[in-house]
């Protein structure tokens, strides 16, 4: 029998057995006979441990290098819980320079000017206005060809003719029908009619 078992032996029978071996107990023989902390980095192939050879949280803080993480390897959240409080606002920068000039803007409309010359019996001697009235004694109401409610309105005591230098005396102006109301006092200061000149701005 033995003979007839060697006789059907041969070189390729051999290497298959022998390979067969091999696959079916290498495997577990290779892992139940390591010695411990016997594979190093030298052992392992490049590239050849990926993330799904490693078990949940089996890479804690000890076993990082120090400095070895970036910005890049952390989560947005984690990004967030290292932001700090605002710090205090900066000193001013430099004044920057100046713009640009801007086209100018169109002509605003030209003032309206009206004005009179007044006498003390009262009649108007020149000026723009229309009309001279006196409602009662020391009081002038001086009307124009445009109401002028809301301008500019100053008066003075002046020399009109046929009067001579005006008397001490003082004078006030007040809107009063889209017209001027002259109050013209003497140094006692009771009402008179004294000239005066007025000028109305709009």
């Amino acid at each position: 029998m033995l003979t007839r078992l060697r006789s059907k032996l041969s070189y390729a029978n051999v290497v298959a057995t022998v390979a067969l071996f091999i696959a079916m107990g290498g495997t577990g023989y290779a892992a139940y006979s390591l010695p411990r902390n016997s594979v190093g980095a030298r052992e392992l192939r490049r590239d050849a441990v990926g993330s799904s050879e490693l078990r949940d949280n089996s890479v804690t803080s000890s076993r990082v290098r120090d400095r070895s993480l970036g910005l890049q390897d952390l989560s947005e959240s984690a990004r967030e819980s290292l932001r700090g409080a605002p710090g205090p606002v900066g000193a001013p920068g430099p004044k920057g320079d100046q713009g640009m000039v801007g086209p100018p803007g169109p002509n605003g409309a030209d003032a309206m000017t009206e004005w009179a010359v007044v006498n003390s019996i009262p009649s108007r001697v020149a000026g723009t206005a229309t009309s001279v009235s006196s409602p009662t004694p020391g009081e002038v109401l001086v009307r124009f060809g445009q109401i002028v409610s809301g301008c500019a309105t100053v008066a003075t005591l002046a020399r009109v003719a046929p009067d001579g230098d005006p008397p001490a005396g003082r004078v006030t102006v007040a809107e009063n029908s889209g017209g001027v109301l002259v109050r013209t006092y003497n140094a006692a200061g009771s009402a008179a009619f004294l000239g005066f000149h007025l000028i109305v701005v709009c």
